[in-house]
């Protein structure tokens, strides 16, 4: 059934890719190339002409689309090739956007039913690829959901029935499997909820959040219903480019994003522009983002400190700063609305990414009456101790005594300094490991410890403290586990722990293994379950107990 699910396929993929793209049409007068509706366009003294630089004779650029679904299991793992953009690039728009799925491998992982006489049959329900003419597939019943992140039996629910282990995440996607990571939709994250069942800890997928599933297609240069065409049969002169690749962002450095190569138009200085991003995972815990935006009508306006907001808007921004604290996978929304009340809006995944292994840490009691939560990062074959003592013996964990990234020595776990950015945005070499933010009294404020260039093997502990102040308050710690940029855990979230309550605490979180080079995105955890999360109370653990 395999071999006939591909041919159908390749027929129908090849009918689809014909059908995409516009007529020939008489040059059209321009203001700006987004006048020109046709691919492969450009505005050249007032007309449309094709644009002399395409790579082809038609000017047109051909589209690509999987057509089977996707299959590799490792939905963790990312699919970009490592590199930052920079704001240069960015401004340009010729950066690549940075795909948080997983691998793009789109290899069918269905079992080869060759031999069992079952007919392929058209499905209105759930495609296994997509054309204008139809969709192919087999019937709902012969596609079981494969724990791979994609609902392959399209009823609306992702890998519902795939085992997980507590407080592991993976890339998830609940549209049709071929709609994945084509045109404008991107893949949301999923984490793995734990429930006891008879003293038995039991995992289960949550909700795929985040993700950005297709919409009617609209005039905007943007393939909005992920089917492989842009604008198709609509006939029309986008005044937005959608398409527009905003790239990717590093932690602690502005990322800027000119709105000018979005909205081309002589109105720019007076449509009301929104700049809106989506919360964090410590956003959301904190109360408030960890992040900070400006907006301005020119580059020099955005100079200087941003906000502590998800949203800026006015008449007239077309210039948007972000600068992220954390890692993590955010969506940026940009409405414009002209003096006509004809309102414009994109939709982009923004994700903020560092080599290495980045721990950061977040709780909802932040503040001068809350508590002080602390981190603390230990490696297998060095740490003995996870650190009460006031001094910066290298055999102690990495945590707020000694391992600050603007002290002058730190624990010598064999690494070396790397370039990287330190928590004000300067550039220089850093410590490895380091802690970058320590929160004692800010109200809203995380903490984080990174490693940049964790080796093949190398194993690691993570454990969070409750150091002192009100102990009247019960708190709820959340830690996130980031390996190459991608998020692999999140810990803490309920009802998995329900929360410190007394002086000295100890929670006791996971085990890291990396696996690969310092640039690799994967590592191998191994979380602290024991019928719940482990709380050592009124002291300190013992690692070499663990």
């Amino acid at each position: 059934m395999k071999k006939l699910f591909v041919l159908f396929s390749t027929f129908f993929v090849g009918l689809f890719l014909v059908s995409c793209g516009s007529s020939e049409s008489d040059h059209k007068a321009c203001e700006s190339n987004l006048d020109c509706p046709d691919a492969g366009e450009v505005c050249s003294d007032g007309e449309c002409v094709a644009d002399s630089s395409s790579e082809h004779d038609d000017g047109r650029e051909i589209p690509v689309s999987d057509n089977e679904p996707h299959a590799d299991s490792d939905s963790n793992s990312s699919d970009d090739d490592g590199e930052n953009s920079t704001d240069s690039a960015d401004e340009s728009g010729e950066d690549a956007v940075t795909d948080d799925s997983g691998d793009s491998d789109t290899t069918d992982s269905r079992p080869d039913n060759d031999s069992d006489g079952i007919e392929v049959k058209p499905d209105e329900k759930c495609e296994g690829f997509i054309s204008e003419t139809g969709c192919i597939a087999a019937m709902d019943s012969e596609y079981p959901d494969y724990c791979d992140g994609l609902d392959n039996d399209c009823d609306g629910k992702v890998d519902e029935n795939c085992p997980c282990t507590a407080g592991e995440t993976q890339a998830c996607f609940s549209g049709k499997p071929a709609q994945r990571n084509v045109g404008t939709c991107a893949d949301g994250i999923q984490t793995c909820r734990v429930f006891m069942r008879g003293g038995e800890a039991l995992g289960t997928w949550g909700e795929c959040k985040g993700e950005i599933l297709p919409q009617e297609d609209l005039c905007d240069r943007a393939d909005n219903n992920c089917n492989g065409c842009t604008d198709e049969g609509l006939s029309c002169t986008p005044k937005i480019n959608c398409n527009y690749k905003i790239g990717t962002a590093l932690p602690f450095v502005d990322k800027v994003i000119d709105g000018t190569k979005i909205y081309e138009f002589s109105d720019t200085g007076k449509v009301t522009w929104e700049w809106k991003m989506s919360k964090g995972p410590c956003d959301i815990v904190l109360g408030k983002t960890s992040f900070t935006t400006k907006a301005a009508k020119t580059l020099e306006g955005l100079e200087g400190d941003g906000e502590e907001t998800d949203v800026v808007s006015g008449v007239g921004l077309s210039q948007f700063k972000v600068n992220f604290k954390l890692s993590g996978n955010y969506t940026l929304h940009l409405k414009i609305t002209r003096e006509n009340g004809e309102t414009y809006e994109c939709e982009w995944k923004l994700k903020v990414e560092s080599d290495g292994l980045r721990v950061e840490l977040c709780w909802d009691t932040t503040g001068p009456a809350g508590t002080d939560i602390d981190l603390h990062l230990g490696k297998n074959g060095v740490t003995t101790a996870w650190g009460n003592i006031y001094n910066t013996t290298d055999n102690l964990a990495c945590y707020y005594m000694n391992c600050k990234y603007d002290l002058s020595e730190g624990p010598d776990w064999g690494y070396e300094e790397t370039e990287n950015y330190d928590k004000d945005g300067n550039k220089g070499m850093m410590r490895n490991p380091r802690l970058d933010m320590d929160n004692v009294v800010t109200e809203g404020k995380p903490e984080n410890i990174n490693l940049d260039n964790p080796k093949e093997g190398d194993t690691f502990r993570v454990l969070v403290h409750r150091f002192h102040f009100n102990t009247t308050f019960e708190t709820h710690p959340v830690v996130n586990i980031y390996c190459g940029g991608t998020l692999k855990a999140t810990y803490g979230v309920d009802p998995q722990l329900s929360g410190f309550k007394d002086e000295n605490d100890s929670w006791e979180v996971v085990e890291i293994k990396w696996v690969g080079g310092y640039s690799s995105d994967k590592c191998e955890l191994t979380p602290k379950w024991d019928n719940g999360y482990v709380v050592n109370e009124a002291a300190l653990p013992d690692y070499l107990g663990w």
